[in-house]
């Protein structure tokens, strides 16, 4: 079972910081985001801002922006 406390503010920051700024490279809006990988505009931007976790979409995000993620845990 995963240790849920290695979940936190730094880390969430830094993965939607990292989110944020894939979008940005690309010149996407956050609405067309959510429409095309199908999550309220507002989920995205929670994560973006490091408020939220949610693995699901942080996978989908990657592979929209054609990126791989790994987390490395020590």
């Amino acid at each position: 079972m995963m240790d849920h406390n290695i979940i936190n503010k730094d880390f969430r920051k830094d993965i939607g910081e990292a989110l944020w700024r894939l979008r940005r490279e690309r010149k996407l809006r956050i609405s067309t985001v959510a429409k095309d990988v199908g999550y309220v505009e507002s989920k995205i931007d929670l994560l973006e801002m490091g408020r939220q976790f949610d693995y699901g979409l942080i996978r989908k995000l990657a592979k929209y922006y054609n990126v791989d993620i790994k987390f490395m845990f020590e």
